[in-house]
């Protein structure tokens, strides 16, 4: 047999037939020195990204660009605690409505907010504990970020006329970034109906157990979960229930859940009051 002849070396080709061309071709090579000093039509030599401002997919300049705001970190940074009440409508919010209202409220405040970087900036903001739906509190936590320093009291003065309704500021302190808030335990008053109280021997003898597992149920799923752990006291006094729970990274128990081991139906004349939040140093 005769070999087919040598295949004619020619000009490469693209994916759909197309001719590639001359200077593109095998063995054609773009030096990096070329691009760069590639001309606008009509003008001078185009610049380095770094030093147009090229900013990248996080939003950040490439250096040495245009600085962006707040990226720094040599930026000054000031962190306050604020200490406020949740009642009336405002205990209906949800944990992540109360997160916007607060939001949109210290925005509102013209105060000097230290936002986050990205595309959507928003101020730094956090509650380092989620209230459940329906119940009132008179110790709750937010901690905000500063780029500059003001007073707490003129924190307060600018916030609190801006908070919605059922929500009101009670205090602001400047804190540390070293004392973050963690959370140990929290105390709730519940008010019950005459006559459902139970005696102290229920209360006794409920602590006396090593385990009180609870029926927890959500939306998608159920699980049993014992609250034995996170019970650190139960009291009464006229007819009103105090509890005090714990508080870990691996979780809590609910009111809900005291109430429900107890034997005590939560119905609508049940008023749940959250009066105390204990914190310890990181």
């Amino acid at each position: 047999m005769s070999r087919p002849p040598p295949r004619r070396r020619g000009r490469r080709r693209f994916s759909n037939g197309r001719a590639a061309p001359p200077e593109t071709g095998r063995g054609a090579c773009v030096s990096r020195a070329s691009a760069r000093e590639r001309r606008a039509p009509n003008g001078p030599p185009l610049r380095p990204r770094a030093q147009r401002g090229y900013r990248g997919r996080a939003g950040r300049p490439a250096s040495p660009g245009i600085p962006h705001p707040g990226s720094s970190p040599t930026d000054n940074l000031f962190s306050y605690r604020l200490r406020f009440a949740k009642g009336g409508p405002a205990r209906f919010l949800s944990h992540h409505d109360l997160l916007r209202a607060l939001e949109r409220a210290l925005r509102r405040s013209t105060l000097p907010l230290r936002m986050t970087e990205g595309f959507n900036p928003h101020p730094r903001l956090s509650l380092p504990s989620a209230l459940g739906l329906g119940i009132e509190s008179r110790a709750e936590i937010a901690e905000i970020e500063l780029s500059q320093w003001v007073s707490p009291r003129e924190v307060q003065r600018r916030l609190a006329p801006e908070l919605p309704n059922g929500i009101s500021l009670d205090a602001v302190e400047l804190i540390s970034r070293r004392d973050r808030a963690r959370i140990a335990s929290v105390t709730f008053e519940i008010a019950l109906p005459p006559g459902r109280l139970p005696g102290p021997d229920a209360f006794a003898a409920l602590l006396a157990r090593t385990e009180i597992p609870v029926e927890r149920r959500t939306d998608k799923w159920c699980k049993v979960v014992d609250v034995r752990k996170y019970l650190v006291a139960l009291a009464a006094d006229n007819d009103r229930l105090r509890v005090r729970l714990r508080v870990t990274d691996a979780g809590t128990a609910r009111p809900e859940e005291i109430l429900q081991a107890l034997g005590i139906p939560l119905t609508p004349d049940v008023r749940i009051v959250k009066t105390d939040t204990e914190l310890v140093r990181r």
